[in-house]
Protein backbone atom coordinates (compact mmCIF):
# COMPACT_ATOMS: atom_id res chain seq x y z
CA UNK A 1 0.00 0.00 0.00
CA UNK A 2 1.38 3.40 -0.90
CA UNK A 3 0.52 6.74 0.61
CA UNK A 4 0.15 9.69 -1.75
CA UNK A 5 1.79 12.82 -0.43
CA UNK A 6 0.03 16.12 -0.55
CA UNK A 7 1.39 18.15 -3.51
CA UNK A 8 2.28 20.99 -1.15
CA UNK A 9 4.31 18.58 0.99
CA UNK A 10 6.16 17.29 -2.07
CA UNK A 11 6.98 20.81 -3.19
CA UNK A 12 8.17 21.76 0.29
CA UNK A 13 10.32 18.63 0.50
CA UNK A 14 11.94 19.36 -2.84
CA UNK A 15 12.59 22.95 -1.80
CA UNK A 16 14.28 21.79 1.41
CA UNK A 17 16.43 19.28 -0.48
CA UNK A 18 17.44 21.92 -3.02
CA UNK A 19 18.30 24.36 -0.23
CA UNK A 20 20.42 21.74 1.54
CA UNK A 21 22.28 20.95 -1.69
CA UNK A 22 22.86 24.64 -2.45
CA UNK A 23 23.93 25.17 1.16
CA UNK A 24 27.01 22.98 0.71
CA UNK A 25 27.75 23.54 -2.99
CA UNK A 26 27.63 27.35 -3.11
CA UNK A 27 30.17 27.77 -0.27
CA UNK A 28 32.44 25.21 -1.90
CA UNK A 29 32.62 27.07 -5.20
CA UNK A 30 33.02 30.37 -3.34
CA UNK A 31 36.00 28.92 -1.44
CA UNK A 32 37.53 27.66 -4.67
CA UNK A 33 37.13 30.88 -6.60
CA UNK A 34 37.82 33.48 -3.91
CA UNK A 35 40.32 31.90 -1.50
CA UNK A 36 41.64 28.83 -3.36
CA UNK A 37 40.95 26.72 -0.27
CA UNK A 38 41.88 24.07 0.60
CA UNK A 39 45.57 24.32 -0.24
CA UNK A 40 46.50 21.48 -2.61
CA UNK A 41 48.29 18.80 -0.58
CA UNK A 42 49.40 15.21 -0.92
CA UNK A 43 49.13 13.77 -4.41
CA UNK A 44 46.75 16.56 -5.41
CA UNK A 45 49.42 19.25 -5.38
CA UNK A 46 51.61 17.07 -7.57
CA UNK A 47 49.02 17.08 -10.36
CA UNK A 48 48.20 20.75 -9.77
CA UNK A 49 51.87 21.62 -10.21
CA UNK A 50 51.98 19.83 -13.56
CA UNK A 51 49.08 21.99 -14.75
CA UNK A 52 50.67 25.25 -13.59
CA UNK A 53 54.06 24.43 -15.10
CA UNK A 54 52.51 23.38 -18.41
CA UNK A 55 50.36 26.49 -18.55
CA UNK A 56 53.40 28.71 -17.97
CA UNK A 57 56.04 26.89 -20.04
CA UNK A 58 54.22 24.43 -22.30
CA UNK A 59 55.98 21.47 -20.67
CA UNK A 60 54.29 18.73 -18.65
CA UNK A 61 56.67 18.41 -15.72
CA UNK A 62 56.97 18.39 -11.94
CA UNK A 63 59.91 17.86 -9.58
CA UNK A 64 57.71 16.21 -6.93
CA UNK A 65 57.59 12.62 -8.17
CA UNK A 66 60.94 11.75 -9.78
CA UNK A 67 60.06 8.65 -11.78
CA UNK A 68 61.55 9.94 -15.02
CA UNK A 69 64.42 7.52 -15.83
CA UNK A 70 66.15 10.33 -17.74
CA UNK A 71 66.52 12.27 -14.48
CA UNK A 72 64.30 15.06 -15.80
CA UNK A 73 61.03 16.42 -14.45
CA UNK A 74 58.82 14.93 -17.18
CA UNK A 75 55.30 13.86 -16.23
CA UNK A 76 55.36 10.43 -17.86
CA UNK A 77 54.07 8.07 -15.16
CA UNK A 78 50.34 8.81 -15.24
CA UNK A 79 47.56 9.86 -17.58
CA UNK A 80 48.00 13.34 -18.96
CA UNK A 81 44.30 14.18 -19.33
CA UNK A 82 43.43 16.11 -16.19
CA UNK A 83 46.64 18.18 -15.87
CA UNK A 84 46.26 19.10 -19.54
CA UNK A 85 42.61 20.12 -19.21
CA UNK A 86 43.24 22.14 -16.05
CA UNK A 87 46.13 23.88 -17.82
CA UNK A 88 44.02 24.71 -20.87
CA UNK A 89 41.21 26.08 -18.70
CA UNK A 90 43.59 28.13 -16.54
CA UNK A 91 43.21 31.74 -17.76
CA UNK A 92 46.43 33.15 -16.26
CA UNK A 93 48.66 30.17 -15.30
CA UNK A 94 48.11 30.86 -11.60
CA UNK A 95 46.91 28.87 -8.62
CA UNK A 96 43.66 30.84 -8.79
CA UNK A 97 43.34 29.84 -12.44
CA UNK A 98 43.86 26.23 -11.47
CA UNK A 99 40.98 26.44 -9.02
CA UNK A 100 38.82 28.11 -11.64
CA UNK A 101 39.47 25.14 -13.93
CA UNK A 102 38.75 22.66 -11.14
CA UNK A 103 35.48 24.42 -10.31
CA UNK A 104 34.48 24.34 -13.99
CA UNK A 105 35.08 20.58 -14.22
CA UNK A 106 33.13 19.85 -11.03
CA UNK A 107 30.25 22.18 -11.92
CA UNK A 108 29.97 20.64 -15.39
CA UNK A 109 29.95 17.12 -13.95
CA UNK A 110 27.32 17.72 -11.29
CA UNK A 111 25.00 19.45 -13.78
CA UNK A 112 25.38 16.54 -16.22
CA UNK A 113 24.84 14.08 -13.37
CA UNK A 114 21.62 15.77 -12.22
CA UNK A 115 20.29 16.02 -15.78
CA UNK A 116 21.21 12.45 -16.71
CA UNK A 117 18.99 10.77 -14.09
CA UNK A 118 16.21 13.36 -13.87
CA UNK A 119 13.79 11.38 -16.03
CA UNK A 120 14.17 8.13 -14.06
CA UNK A 121 15.06 9.25 -10.53
CA UNK A 122 13.04 12.46 -10.26
CA UNK A 123 14.21 15.73 -8.78
CA UNK A 124 15.12 14.24 -5.41
CA UNK A 125 17.13 11.42 -6.95
CA UNK A 126 18.93 13.75 -9.34
CA UNK A 127 19.94 16.12 -6.53
CA UNK A 128 21.17 13.25 -4.37
CA UNK A 129 23.17 11.83 -7.27
CA UNK A 130 24.66 15.25 -8.03
CA UNK A 131 25.72 15.54 -4.38
CA UNK A 132 27.48 12.17 -4.57
CA UNK A 133 29.34 13.15 -7.72
CA UNK A 134 30.32 16.54 -6.29
CA UNK A 135 31.52 15.04 -3.00
CA UNK A 136 33.69 12.51 -4.81
CA UNK A 137 35.27 15.16 -7.01
CA UNK A 138 35.73 17.73 -4.24
CA UNK A 139 37.43 15.12 -2.07
CA UNK A 140 39.87 14.27 -4.88
CA UNK A 141 40.54 17.86 -5.92
CA UNK A 142 43.34 18.00 -8.47
CA UNK A 143 43.84 14.24 -8.56
CA UNK A 144 42.90 12.70 -11.95
CA UNK A 145 39.85 10.91 -10.51
CA UNK A 146 38.00 14.22 -10.81
CA UNK A 147 38.12 14.16 -14.60
CA UNK A 148 37.90 10.35 -14.66
CA UNK A 149 34.49 10.58 -12.97
CA UNK A 150 33.27 12.95 -15.68
CA UNK A 151 34.56 10.71 -18.48
CA UNK A 152 33.26 7.47 -16.98
CA UNK A 153 29.87 9.01 -16.27
CA UNK A 154 29.73 10.62 -19.71
CA UNK A 155 30.52 7.28 -21.32
CA UNK A 156 27.71 5.56 -19.43
CA UNK A 157 25.23 8.30 -20.28
CA UNK A 158 26.05 7.95 -23.97
CA UNK A 159 25.88 4.16 -23.74
CA UNK A 160 22.48 4.21 -22.05
CA UNK A 161 21.20 6.42 -24.89
CA UNK A 162 22.57 4.24 -27.67
CA UNK A 163 25.44 6.44 -28.92
CA UNK A 164 27.88 3.61 -29.58
CA UNK A 165 30.81 5.55 -31.02
CA UNK A 166 30.38 8.32 -28.47
CA UNK A 167 30.52 6.09 -25.43
CA UNK A 168 33.44 4.04 -26.74
CA UNK A 169 35.40 7.20 -27.57
CA UNK A 170 34.61 8.78 -24.21
CA UNK A 171 35.61 5.62 -22.37
CA UNK A 172 38.85 5.42 -24.36
CA UNK A 173 39.83 8.88 -23.10
CA UNK A 174 40.01 7.36 -19.62
CA UNK A 175 43.19 5.59 -20.72
CA UNK A 176 44.84 9.02 -21.12
CA UNK A 177 43.44 10.31 -17.83
CA UNK A 178 43.41 7.43 -15.36
CA UNK A 179 44.73 4.12 -16.73
CA UNK A 180 43.62 2.11 -13.70
CA UNK A 181 40.09 3.53 -13.87
CA UNK A 182 40.11 2.72 -17.60
CA UNK A 183 40.87 -0.95 -16.90
CA UNK A 184 38.19 -1.19 -14.22
CA UNK A 185 35.63 0.64 -16.35
CA UNK A 186 36.35 -1.55 -19.37
CA UNK A 187 35.77 -4.70 -17.33
CA UNK A 188 32.57 -3.19 -15.89
CA UNK A 189 31.24 -2.46 -19.38
CA UNK A 190 32.18 -5.93 -20.65
CA UNK A 191 30.36 -7.56 -17.73
CA UNK A 192 27.28 -5.36 -17.99
CA UNK A 193 26.71 -5.90 -21.73
CA UNK A 194 24.46 -8.78 -22.77
CA UNK A 195 24.59 -10.93 -25.88
CA UNK A 196 22.43 -8.58 -27.93
CA UNK A 197 24.64 -5.65 -26.95
CA UNK A 198 27.77 -7.44 -28.16
CA UNK A 199 26.07 -8.38 -31.41
CA UNK A 200 24.94 -4.80 -31.95
CA UNK A 201 28.49 -3.52 -31.37
CA UNK A 202 29.87 -5.97 -33.90
CA UNK A 203 27.26 -5.13 -36.53
CA UNK A 204 27.68 -1.37 -36.15
CA UNK A 205 31.49 -1.41 -35.79
CA UNK A 206 31.91 -0.06 -39.32
CA UNK A 207 30.28 3.21 -38.21
CA UNK A 208 32.28 3.87 -35.04
CA UNK A 209 35.47 1.77 -34.96
CA UNK A 210 37.50 3.80 -37.46
CA UNK A 211 36.78 7.21 -35.80
CA UNK A 212 37.67 5.81 -32.36
CA UNK A 213 40.92 4.33 -33.66
CA UNK A 214 41.69 7.60 -35.44
CA UNK A 215 41.14 9.49 -32.17
CA UNK A 216 43.59 7.26 -30.35
CA UNK A 217 46.20 7.58 -33.10
CA UNK A 218 45.81 11.36 -33.00
CA UNK A 219 46.39 11.35 -29.23
CA UNK A 220 49.50 9.22 -29.70
CA UNK A 221 50.83 11.73 -32.22
CA UNK A 222 49.97 14.71 -29.99
CA UNK A 223 51.44 13.16 -26.84
CA UNK A 224 54.41 15.41 -26.00
CA UNK A 225 56.83 12.61 -25.07
CA UNK A 226 57.67 9.25 -26.61
CA UNK A 227 54.78 6.88 -25.88
CA UNK A 228 57.36 4.26 -24.95
CA UNK A 229 58.40 6.46 -22.03
CA UNK A 230 54.78 6.73 -20.90
CA UNK A 231 54.42 2.96 -20.97
CA UNK A 232 57.64 2.55 -18.98
CA UNK A 233 56.53 5.21 -16.51
CA UNK A 234 53.16 3.53 -16.00
CA UNK A 235 54.93 0.21 -15.53
CA UNK A 236 57.24 1.71 -12.89
CA UNK A 237 54.34 3.21 -11.00
CA UNK A 238 52.38 -0.04 -11.31
CA UNK A 239 55.30 -1.99 -9.86
CA UNK A 240 55.39 0.38 -6.89
CA UNK A 241 51.67 -0.06 -6.35
CA UNK A 242 51.86 -3.87 -6.53
CA UNK A 243 54.42 -3.84 -3.69
CA UNK A 244 52.36 -1.54 -1.45
CA UNK A 245 50.63 -2.80 1.70
CA UNK A 246 50.16 0.43 3.66
CA UNK A 247 47.14 2.14 5.15
CA UNK A 248 44.16 0.90 7.13
CA UNK A 249 40.54 0.32 6.21
CA UNK A 250 39.15 2.46 9.00
CA UNK A 251 40.89 5.67 7.93
CA UNK A 252 40.01 5.43 4.23
CA UNK A 253 36.76 3.47 4.10
CA UNK A 254 35.03 4.19 7.43
CA UNK A 255 36.16 7.58 8.74
CA UNK A 256 36.99 8.64 5.18
CA UNK A 257 37.28 12.39 5.70
CA UNK A 258 34.92 14.45 3.52
CA UNK A 259 33.14 11.33 2.23
CA UNK A 260 32.27 9.50 5.47
CA UNK A 261 31.53 5.78 5.46
CA UNK A 262 32.57 5.56 1.84
CA UNK A 263 33.28 1.85 2.22
CA UNK A 264 29.76 1.18 3.49
CA UNK A 265 28.20 3.24 0.73
CA UNK A 266 30.30 1.58 -1.95
CA UNK A 267 29.44 -1.92 -0.71
CA UNK A 268 25.71 -1.12 -0.66
CA UNK A 269 25.83 0.18 -4.23
CA UNK A 270 27.97 -2.69 -5.48
CA UNK A 271 25.95 -5.45 -3.78
CA UNK A 272 22.69 -4.08 -5.17
CA UNK A 273 24.24 -3.89 -8.64
CA UNK A 274 25.44 -7.51 -8.35
CA UNK A 275 22.02 -8.69 -7.17
CA UNK A 276 20.50 -7.16 -10.29
CA UNK A 277 23.36 -8.15 -12.65
CA UNK A 278 25.26 -11.15 -11.29
CA UNK A 279 28.03 -10.92 -13.90
CA UNK A 280 29.23 -7.78 -12.10
CA UNK A 281 30.56 -10.08 -9.39
CA UNK A 282 33.52 -10.45 -11.74
CA UNK A 283 34.61 -6.95 -10.68
CA UNK A 284 35.35 -8.15 -7.14
CA UNK A 285 39.03 -9.08 -7.76
CA UNK A 286 39.73 -5.67 -9.30
CA UNK A 287 37.90 -3.87 -6.49
CA UNK A 288 39.95 -5.74 -3.93
CA UNK A 289 43.32 -5.36 -5.66
CA UNK A 290 43.05 -1.69 -6.66
CA UNK A 291 40.95 -0.47 -3.74
CA UNK A 292 40.57 -2.43 -0.51
CA UNK A 293 43.97 -4.19 -0.61
CA UNK A 294 45.75 -0.82 -0.33
CA UNK A 295 43.24 1.45 1.48
CA UNK A 296 45.01 4.75 0.57
CA UNK A 297 44.36 3.82 -3.08
CA UNK A 298 40.58 3.87 -2.55
CA UNK A 299 40.52 6.57 -5.25
CA UNK A 300 40.93 3.92 -7.95
CA UNK A 301 37.35 2.71 -7.45
CA UNK A 302 35.68 6.13 -7.17
CA UNK A 303 34.74 6.37 -10.88
CA UNK A 304 33.28 2.86 -10.65
CA UNK A 305 31.28 3.91 -7.58
CA UNK A 306 29.67 6.77 -9.49
CA UNK A 307 29.00 4.60 -12.56
CA UNK A 308 27.43 1.80 -10.50
CA UNK A 309 25.10 4.25 -8.79
CA UNK A 310 24.18 5.79 -12.14
CA UNK A 311 23.41 2.33 -13.50
CA UNK A 312 21.03 1.67 -10.62
CA UNK A 313 19.27 4.99 -11.02
CA UNK A 314 18.65 4.61 -14.75
CA UNK A 315 18.03 0.85 -14.42
CA UNK A 316 20.89 -0.39 -16.57
CA UNK A 317 21.42 -3.32 -14.21
CA UNK A 318 19.00 -6.21 -14.04
CA UNK A 319 16.09 -7.65 -15.98
CA UNK A 320 12.84 -5.82 -16.64
CA UNK A 321 11.12 -7.85 -13.92
CA UNK A 322 13.81 -6.89 -11.40
CA UNK A 323 13.58 -3.23 -12.35
CA UNK A 324 9.84 -3.17 -11.81
CA UNK A 325 9.80 -5.09 -8.52
CA UNK A 326 8.76 -3.12 -5.47
CA UNK A 327 11.75 -4.42 -3.47
CA UNK A 328 14.19 -3.30 -6.15
CA UNK A 329 12.64 0.17 -6.28
CA UNK A 330 12.73 0.50 -2.49
CA UNK A 331 16.34 -0.68 -2.28
CA UNK A 332 17.37 1.69 -5.04
CA UNK A 333 15.76 4.60 -3.20
CA UNK A 334 17.36 3.58 0.10
CA UNK A 335 20.86 3.22 -1.34
CA UNK A 336 20.57 6.55 -3.18
CA UNK A 337 19.40 8.28 -0.02
CA UNK A 338 22.27 6.83 2.04
CA UNK A 339 24.87 7.76 -0.58
CA UNK A 340 23.44 11.27 -0.98
CA UNK A 341 23.23 11.89 2.76
CA UNK A 342 26.82 10.79 3.35
CA UNK A 343 27.96 12.95 0.43
CA UNK A 344 26.14 15.97 1.87
CA UNK A 345 27.77 15.41 5.27
CA UNK A 346 31.18 15.17 3.61
CA UNK A 347 30.67 18.40 1.66
CA UNK A 348 29.48 20.17 4.80
CA UNK A 349 32.51 18.90 6.68
CA UNK A 350 34.83 20.31 4.04
CA UNK A 351 33.06 23.67 3.93
CA UNK A 352 33.21 24.06 7.71
CA UNK A 353 36.88 23.10 7.83
CA UNK A 354 37.91 25.59 5.15
CA UNK A 355 35.83 28.48 6.50
CA UNK A 356 37.14 27.79 10.00
CA UNK A 357 40.73 27.60 8.73
CA UNK A 358 40.48 30.94 6.98
CA UNK A 359 38.90 32.69 9.96
CA UNK A 360 41.44 31.26 12.39
CA UNK A 361 44.67 31.47 10.38
CA UNK A 362 44.13 33.65 7.28
CA UNK A 363 46.85 31.62 5.58
CA UNK A 364 46.21 32.43 1.92
CA UNK A 365 48.72 31.72 -0.84
CA UNK A 366 49.39 35.43 -1.31
CA UNK A 367 50.31 35.81 2.36
CA UNK A 368 52.49 32.68 2.16
CA UNK A 369 54.37 34.10 -0.81
CA UNK A 370 54.83 37.40 1.05
CA UNK A 371 56.17 35.56 4.09
CA UNK A 372 58.59 33.56 1.94
CA UNK A 373 59.86 36.73 0.26
CA UNK A 374 60.31 38.38 3.68
CA UNK A 375 62.44 35.42 4.81
CA UNK A 376 64.63 35.71 1.73
CA UNK A 377 65.02 39.43 2.31
CA UNK A 378 66.23 38.50 5.81
CA UNK A 379 68.91 36.23 4.25
CA UNK A 380 67.10 33.04 5.30
CA UNK A 381 67.31 30.33 2.67
CA UNK A 382 64.59 27.66 2.57
CA UNK A 383 65.53 24.00 2.07
CA UNK A 384 62.43 21.85 2.48
CA UNK A 385 59.29 23.80 1.60
CA UNK A 386 55.56 23.06 1.38
CA UNK A 387 54.76 21.22 -1.88
CA UNK A 388 52.39 24.03 -2.89
CA UNK A 389 55.48 26.22 -3.47
CA UNK A 390 55.55 24.52 -6.87
CA UNK A 391 52.45 26.60 -7.67
CA UNK A 392 54.40 29.87 -7.71
CA UNK A 393 58.08 28.94 -8.20
CA UNK A 394 59.61 27.57 -11.40
CA UNK A 395 60.19 23.83 -11.61
CA UNK A 396 63.91 24.44 -12.06
CA UNK A 397 63.99 25.91 -8.55
CA UNK A 398 63.53 22.42 -7.06
CA UNK A 399 65.62 19.32 -6.66
CA UNK A 400 63.82 16.24 -8.08
CA UNK A 401 62.50 14.65 -4.91
CA UNK A 402 59.43 13.24 -3.19
CA UNK A 403 59.88 16.13 -0.74
CA UNK A 404 59.79 19.66 -2.13
CA UNK A 405 63.38 20.91 -1.73
CA UNK A 406 64.88 24.09 -3.20
CA UNK A 407 68.18 23.97 -5.06
CA UNK A 408 69.38 27.25 -3.55
CA UNK A 409 69.69 25.52 -0.18
CA UNK A 410 72.93 23.82 -1.21
CA UNK A 411 74.53 27.19 -2.01
CA UNK A 412 73.74 28.76 1.34
CA UNK A 413 75.57 28.73 4.66
CA UNK A 414 74.20 26.32 7.29
CA UNK A 415 73.33 29.20 9.59
CA UNK A 416 70.90 30.64 7.11
CA UNK A 417 69.07 27.44 6.22
CA UNK A 418 65.51 26.81 7.33
CA UNK A 419 62.75 24.30 6.61
CA UNK A 420 59.22 25.48 5.95
CA UNK A 421 56.89 22.64 6.89
CA UNK A 422 53.28 22.85 5.74
CA UNK A 423 50.86 22.91 8.65
CA UNK A 424 48.37 21.02 6.49
CA UNK A 425 50.70 18.02 6.60
CA UNK A 426 52.15 18.06 10.10
CA UNK A 427 49.31 19.71 12.01
CA UNK A 428 49.50 22.67 14.34
CA UNK A 429 51.74 20.98 16.90
CA UNK A 430 55.31 22.15 16.28
CA UNK A 431 57.10 19.27 14.52
CA UNK A 432 60.55 19.83 16.04
CA UNK A 433 62.41 21.93 18.55
CA UNK A 434 63.07 25.50 17.53
CA UNK A 435 60.08 25.83 15.19
CA UNK A 436 57.75 28.80 15.12
CA UNK A 437 54.31 28.76 13.50
CA UNK A 438 53.19 31.10 10.75
CA UNK A 439 50.75 32.75 10.76
CA UNK A 440 50.15 33.26 14.45
CA UNK A 441 47.09 31.38 15.67
CA UNK A 442 44.15 33.77 15.89
CA UNK A 443 42.52 31.84 18.72
CA UNK A 444 40.71 28.55 19.23
CA UNK A 445 37.06 27.56 19.31
CA UNK A 446 34.96 24.45 19.68
CA UNK A 447 35.64 23.58 16.03
CA UNK A 448 39.33 23.32 16.91
CA UNK A 449 38.56 19.99 18.57
CA UNK A 450 37.39 18.67 15.19
CA UNK A 451 39.66 20.46 12.71
CA UNK A 452 43.19 20.24 14.07
CA UNK A 453 45.01 21.40 10.95
CA UNK A 454 44.82 24.51 8.87
CA UNK A 455 43.56 23.72 5.38
CA UNK A 456 45.14 26.90 4.02
CA UNK A 457 48.72 27.77 3.12
CA UNK A 458 50.29 28.18 6.57
CA UNK A 459 53.60 26.60 7.53
CA UNK A 460 56.03 26.19 10.40
CA UNK A 461 59.43 27.92 10.24
CA UNK A 462 61.97 25.35 11.50
CA UNK A 463 65.74 24.88 11.63
CA UNK A 464 66.93 22.86 8.64
CA UNK A 465 66.90 19.17 9.58
CA UNK A 466 69.41 17.84 7.06
CA UNK A 467 72.48 19.40 5.61
CA UNK A 468 72.39 19.16 1.77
Amino acid sequence: MTVALNPAVRVAGRAVLFALAAGVLVPRFFLYLSLQFPAPTGDGVLFASVSVFHCATGTFETPLYPLDPAGLYRYIWHGIGQPALVSWLNPDCSNAGNFFALAAIIMTTLLIAAWSVRGRAGLAGSLLFALVVAAVQVKQGFRPETLAVLLALGSEILRSRGYRGGWVACASLLAWTHPTAFVIHSVYVALSLNGLDWKDLAVTARTWLLPVVALQLLLVVLYPFPVRDLINGLAAQGAQFADRSDGDLFSYFIRSDFLPLFGLSFILVYVLAVVRKRWLLGLAPLIWFYGFRVPPAYYNILPLYVVLLYGLLVQIHGSLEQQRSRLAINMQGFVTMVAGLLAWIGLLQGDLRDVYSYIRYRGTLDSAVAQYQALRADNRIACEVPPYFTLFLESSSFVPSYVATLKECSDSTPAGRVDLLAATQVGQALPREGCTPWPIDAGDSALGLVFRRDSGYSFHLCPAAVEP
